[in-house]
């Protein structure tokens, strides 16, 4: 649970930064097809860390390749996240249902990641 609350604390970092984008690489292989992980995630508020990254893309476009690369990652952790029932609630009472449609209406670069995510928070599991 250390190196995951080390890599949120990461990710919580405002400006982009490679550091920020390696965290965010390491996350979403953390979190595929593992219960576990996807539990502790929501137990650390990562659905919020993770939610408050993506806001930050919802109105303007990646500078670069990896500040891409970096929101693209950020959604494949909500995505794999969301696989958890807890994990959906969390993201309902963080209004991240909300936040996902600003930003697919705002039509930038995050948003066919929000739609996935949205997708991944509606669907039913368990």
């Amino acid at each position: 649970s250390g190196f995951m609350a080390w890599l949120l604390h990461r990710i919580k970092v405002r400006p982009f930064h490679a550091n920020k984008l390696y965290a965010t690489e390491l996350l979403s292989v953390l979190l595929q097809q593992n219960p576990p992980n996807q539990i502790l995630l929501g137990e650390l508020d990562g659905i919020l860390a993770l939610l408050t990254a993506a806001s930050h893309y919802k109105r303007k476009d990646p500078q670069g390749l990896e500040e891409a690369e970096l929101i693209e990652n950020v959604f494949d952790c909500l995505v794999a996240a969301l696989s958890e029932p807890d994990n959906q609630t969390l993201f309902l009472k963080a209004e991240g249902v909300e936040l996902m449609v600003l930003t697919i209406k705002e039509r930038r670069y995050a948003a066919h990641g929000a739609l996935r995510a949205l997708d991944a928070s509606l669907s039913r599991n368990g």
